[in-house]
């Protein structure tokens, strides 16, 4: 009889603690104030390595970045060429319209960091924009008689990072958890176009369970079913297969009616 009972999950694993952020450590840090707009740099460090991040904060704009280390040195090196481009640029009121007078990328890790130096008739100012792998995005901006102070702050995180190493925060290396290691009873596998899955009958002090793996690529996949609970998943899988089996019924014509 098949039913919606839950059964206890025996034979699996007990559930991992909370996933907690790993501690951090500040190393450097600096602040600019430029009338109502404040920035603060912050070097800092956790098991995963060094980073810098800066914060705008001003009356109507908040924005923040991160910076992984190894990004820092490139930034800077293009930030001080867009200075000099910037020094270069015709008069603000000269510019009909706004301009983008030039863009660098940057390619941290998992993240895009864009450079775009931006005039109009107001001024010019740069745009610090962080694309990260999800899609999100972090921005922050400068006007141009701020970005020789912002340039010198960034040069003291850079010159503060190099006397720092990764390893100085690196946690110790645990070794890697394998999917089972409870003693194998049975075992079999399918074949399906690119994937494979692989049937185990394991046992361990909760009693015997089901293993099933999917494997597609290096993609793995787990699925434990309890040894109590095995006959009633076959009923389901056998249910299954007979519906799939079906033939879906012709539709009939919305005009005569006629299949």
């Amino acid at each position: 009889m098949m039913t919606n009972h839950r059964f206890a999950p025996h034979g699996f694993q007990p559930a991992p603690p909370p996933h907690l952020s790993p501690p951090e450590i500040t190393l450097k840090d600096a602040t600019l104030n430029l009338g109502s707009t404040n920035y603060l740099f912050l070097l800092r460090a956790n098991p995963r390595g060094l980073f810098l991040r800066i914060t705008e904060k001003s009356a109507d704009a908040f924005g923040c970045l991160i910076i992984p280390a190894p990004g820092l040195e490139p930034i800077q090196r293009m930030l001080a060429k867009l200075i000099l481009i910037a020094q270069a640029a015709p008069p603000p009121d000269s510019l009909p319209a706004p301009v983008t007078l030039q863009t660098e990328f940057v390619m941290v890790e998992k993240k895009h960091f864009i450079l775009r130096l931006e005039a109009d008739p107001r001024g010019s100012y740069l745009s610090l924009l962080e694309r990260v792998a999800n899609g999100h995005v972090n921005e922050i901006f400068v006007l141009f008689p701020a970005l020789a102070d912002f340039n010198q702050a960034l040069a003291q995180i850079v010159r503060a990072a190099r006397h720092h190493s990764v390893t100085d925060f690196a946690e110790p290396a645990v070794p890697a958890r394998l999917p089972s290691a409870d003693p194998l009873l049975q075992e079999g596998q399918m074949q399906l176009a690119t994937k494979s899955f692989t049937f185990q009958l394991r046992e361990n002090e909760w009693g015997r369970y089901l293993h099933i793996v999917q494997a597609k690529g290096d993609r793995l996949k787990f699925l434990k079913i309890p040894g109590e609970s095995l006959d009633e998943f076959k009923t389901w899988v056998v249910a299954m297969a007979k519906a799939a089996k079906k033939k879906p019924a012709k539709k009939k014509s919305a005009q005569t009616g006629e299949p």
